[in-house]
């Protein structure tokens, strides 16, 4: 006769153990798939018909379910994290949580921002400081004024850390264009670089500087910078989907862009091919954009506010597989099925798991 040890799994007991009907059963597991954590449950089995099932009938390994539903579950990312997803799809990325927080009393004119050491670092060009913000976005108190110390910095347009120092890409009083180098005390290095265009987005990736740029009547593109800021001769056109783009980061194996024009957050491949998905942000000018872990983060202009968005996955219910002996399914309603085999009556169960 079959029981089970303490972690769930199937043992071979000396003595027969009858008294051991499987009619609840459940085991939390932690999963690594993709690099991402899951938490699930395995299902409670409740006999509809009041079947007794013993351990030992799950040594017949042909036992298995029909009946299950073909049907998916669309929930945000958060919420997935009690499911298996191995079969599932994203169907959308950005689904607006009803969560924001207003930075005004910090700026009236909040451009880029950035996550590093724990805490949220926004520019806000109207004082020309640079501001903390814990986690949650509640403002710590400290600022950095990032035009000090002779950088000549005056209209910022984003900021990136990479290698230990702070980057800040904008331009003087005057216009000029440039990108300037930053201690991890907002003090300036010294170092600073004259680039093509305004520039309102840097992000380093792969080991090259991507500058997002565009100018007055309308037009966006996006340039290729070696760590030197020597460019590449590499450039790439996105007026095509917003002539107006703020930001850029790279994501889940694709470039992302948020322009002002459309109010959209923009998909692109590794070679900067449009993919043709854009989702909506509620925002009229967003100005900023960045993924953490599991949320996205939009910064509004003319709203003075960061926006939390979810993402959103369509999970599916047929994980029919047998674990240890026992056969797994998820759900987040009641669903009747049948537990069928060659050499056993079919049971009517009733199989509820979260």
């Amino acid at each position: 006769v079959y029981s089970t040890d303490s972690e769930g799994e199937l043992i071979l007991r000396d003595t027969p153990n009858l008294d051991a009907p499987i009619i609840a059963m459940t085991e939390n597991y932690l999963m690594t798939s993709n690099g991402k954590l899951y938490y699930f449950d395995y299902t409670t089995f409740s006999s509809s018909d009041g079947t007794t099932l013993y351990q030992d009938d799950f040594s017949n390994p042909d036992w298995y379910l029909d009946g299950v539903s073909t049907d998916t579950m669309i929930m945000g990312m958060t919420s997935s994290f009690d499911y298996l997803t191995d079969n599932s799809t994203m169907i959308d990325y950005l689904s607006y949580m009803g969560v924001s927080t207003s930075v005004r009393s910090e700026d009236t004119y909040p451009d880029g921002f950035c996550f590093y050491d724990g805490y949220w670092w926004m520019i806000g060009r109207m004082n020309r400081m640079i501001y903390k913000y814990d986690p949650d976005w509640t403002y710590t108190g400290i600022s950095y004024p990032y035009g000090a110390g002779g950088s000549g910095a005056y209209f910022a347009g984003d900021i990136e850390y990479y290698n230990g120092k702070w980057y800040l890409c904008g331009s003087t009083l005057y216009g000029v264009n440039k990108v300037w180098e930053y201690n991890l005390d907002w003090t300036w290095t010294g170092a600073l670089w004259s680039v093509s265009g305004f520039p309102d987005g840097i992000h380093h990736y792969d080991g090259f500087w991507w500058v997002i740029r565009y100018w007055p009547g309308g037009g966006s593109d996006v340039r290729k910078y070696n760590d030197a800021w020597v460019y590449q001769a590499v450039s790439y056109s996105l007026t095509s989907e917003d002539g107006y783009m703020h930001d850029l980061l790279h994501y889940d194996g694709f470039w992302w862009t948020i322009g002002e024009t459309g109010d959209n957050i923009y998909q692109y491949n590794d070679t900067w091919d449009y993919t043709g998905n854009s989702y909506d942000v509620i925002e009229n000018i967003p100005e900023a954009f960045a993924f953490r872990s599991p949320y996205w983060y939009v910064l509004g202009f003319s709203s003075d506010t960061v926006f939390v968005y979810d993402n959103i996955f369509r999970v599916g219910k047929s994980n029919n597989k047998s674990i240890s002996g026992y056969i797994y399914m998820q759900t987040d309603q009641t669903e009747t099925v049948s537990l069928k085999s060659p050499t056993y009556s079919p049971i009517d169960l009733a199989i509820n798991t979260r």
